[in-house]
Parts: structure tokens; C-alpha cells; sequence
């Protein structure tokens, strides 16, 4: 048990602060389960009550009457030990989270606790605990964040970005071409469920992003990574970085559409508004990028311009719409 000391006047209320929701959580509390939650003495918790009971807010009157005040069960407290309240206050009428709200929640920061680089944080993991007792259950213990099948691989690369060695992997291009890769890598990161590997790739001497699930036959080796002085920011927002080479194409969406496309988005050139709409430049490295992004947002947005680009995006819904004609016909 607790013992009963002296406290300076802050610990004594935020005792008090979170004595009350405490009990209005679970309807009544005993005196023992109280001071053990706060690790207090049942004298404190006693006291803590009894200051809960002069609490309230004045009435329009200005005055304070039976309603404004904190009721306790007096008899359950002296002859039970036991905490319920009859009458709260507004307090009562504060936002709570809603079950779902709670398992919505754990479920989000489960998946953030997912990632490598926030998997260890002793804050998230806090917050999780906290999050879980407010279920007043073991529910929140039961919530799982299904995982990907780039589990393994993901595991793989984070030991070797500690350990500092390269690795290599079998790598399907954006273009359908399979290559060979041994990289030194350097970071993961992701967007949505997409998950990428920053890293120095040794074939083509510079800076790479290459996606997970794109990975195959990934293979930790025993070389240490090399020096890379010009990799001065290797995450950011972006993605993939732009090349001079690149396919510039003007896009335009509507404002609810910004979150599905940020990923492509250039954080130092923001979409401009006009109208309705916004207006964003974004690169690809060839029309077929440009096609399958079109095509993975449909309806979301439109190509401006180039020329060449709005070509692209017309003649493949022309042979999409006239390949789906024929299969219609057979």
C-alpha cells in the first residue's frame, strides 16, 4: 500500500483532474483499486473525494446549488469503500471517443508501430497502452494490422541499413524489365501500403528508389556500404526523385483528389488553384509511367498538356475501350 505523505498542491490535483474521469469511466471504483491506479495512499483518494464533492460551476444565478455540484454516494464510500458518484457535472458532457474512434485509433498506431523506424519509440508504444485501457477491455490487444507479404524482405533491409552492409535483389523495372541490383542501402520508407528502399545502386552509380513488392530473391551480403557524401537528404517527401530527362506533364485534379496524388506531388511546387481545380506539374520518366498513373486514378485527373502526353493517355483509352468492344462481340 501507498503510504500517506504530503504532496505539493500540483500532484493533489492532478490527482483530482484524474480521480473523476477515472470513476465516471467505470461507474464506481474502490477506494484500494484508486490508490493503487494513481499509487497513492487510500487516505489520499479519501481526501481527493471529499474535494470532488465541494466541486462544481455556478449557475446562471451565479450561485451554487445542489445541480452544480458533485454528488457522491456517501454511504457506499464510508461503508463500502467504494467511489460512485450520483450527480456530475460538465465534465460529463466533454467529447469522448466512441469505441470505434478507440479501435480505430490502436489499429493506426499499430500500423505505425510496424515501421522500422517507429516500431522502438517508447512514446508510440505509451500511447498504444493508454489507447487500450480506455476500451475497458482486453479488445484492444485482439486488433491486428495485417501484414504484408513484404514482411520478410522489409525485416532484411532494415537489419542490413543497421549493420551497414549492401545487399543485392532480382528487380522488376516500372518499364517490365528484370534486373540485377546490389545497392548499399541507406532507408525505408512509405506511402499508404507501398513500401520503398532508398539506396546507392552500385550498376548505375547514383541514388535509386526501388519499391518492395517489385523485390525478388533479396540477399544480405557481408560488404560494408560506401561513403556517399552528395546523399545529404536521403528521405523526403517525394519519392522518386526528377530527372532532366523526364516527361513534364501539366495535371489537373479536383481539391479532394490532393491526398490521393501527394505522393507524386513536388513539396517545393505546391499545386496552384484555378477555379475549382488545381493544377500541378508532374515528371515521368517515360508515357507509360504517365499512362498507369491516369489509369490509377480514374476519373481524378486530367491531363493538360503536353501534347504528346494527352496522346498517350487518349490513344491507350481508345485501344482499351475498342479491346473491351471485341471481347464484348465474342
Amino acid at each position: 500500500m501507498a503510504n500517506s505523505t504530503s504532496h505539493p498542491t500540483g500532484e493533489n490535483l492532478v490527482l483530482f483532474l484524474a480521480l473523476v474521469p477515472f470513476v465516471m469511466d467505470r461507474g464506481e471504483v474502490s477506494i484500494a483499486e484508486a490508490a493503487a491506479q494513481f499509487g497513492r495512499s487510500e487516505k489520499d483518494i479519501k481526501k481527493a473525494v471529499e474535494l470532488i464533492a465541494c466541486a462544481g460551476i455556478p449557475g446562471d444565478s451565479s450561485a451554487y446549488l445542489h445541480a452544480d455540484l458533485f454528488d457522491i454516494d456517501w454511504d457506499a464510500l464510508e461503508h463500502d469503500s467504494v467511489i460512485r458518484f450520483e450527480n456530475t457535472i460538465v465534465i460529463d458532457q466533454q467529447p469522448r471517443f466512441s469505441p470505434r474512434e478507440l479501435a480505430a485509433l490502436i489499429a493506426g498506431l499499430q500500423y505505425l508501430a510496424a515501421h522500422p523506424r517507429y516500431g522502438e519509440r517508447s512514446d508510440v508504444q505509451s500511447l498504444l497502452a493508454k489507447l487500450r485501457t480506455l476500451t475497458g477491455s482486453d479488445a484492444g490487444d485482439t486488433l491486428v494490422v495485417k501484414s504484408a507479404p513484404i514482411d520478410s524482405t522489409r525485416d532484411l533491409l532494415d537489419q542490413a541499413i543497421g549493420a551497414g552492409t549492401q545487399v543485392s535483389f532480382d528487380y522488376l523495372t516500372s518499364s517490365g524489365e528484370a534486373t540485377k541490383r546490389s545497392v548499399d542501402p541507406i532507408t525505408l520508407e512509405a506511402r499508404d501500403n507501398t513500401w520503398y528502399l532508398r539506396a546507392w545502386c552500385h550498376s548505375r552509380e547514383a541514388l535509386r528508389v526501388f519499391r518492395l513488392d517489385r523485390m525478388g530473391q533479396v540477399e544480405a551480403l557481408s560488404a560494408p556500404i560506401g561513403e556517399h557524401p552528395d546523399v545529404s537528404q536521403p528521405e523526403s517527401w517525394q519519392i522518386f526523385d526528377p530527372s532532366s530527362a523526364d516527361l513534364q506533364v501539366v495535371i489537373e485534379c479536383d481539391p479532394h483528389a490532393l491526398a490521393l496524388i501527394a505522393e507524386y506531388l513536388d513539396r517545393h511546387n505546391p499545386p496552384e488553384k484555378e477555379g475549382d481545380v488545381f493544377v500541378a506539374t508532374i515528371p515521368f520518366a517515360h508515357e507509360n509511367a504517365l499512362v498507369r498513373f491516369v489509369c490509377s486514378h480514374p476519373g481524378v485527373v486530367r491531363v493538360r498538356g503536353p501534347e504528346s502526353a494527352k496522346a498517350a493517355v487518349r490513344d491507350f483509352a481508345t485501344r482499351a475501350l475498342h479491346a473491351s468492344e471485341t471481347s464484348g462481340d465474342a
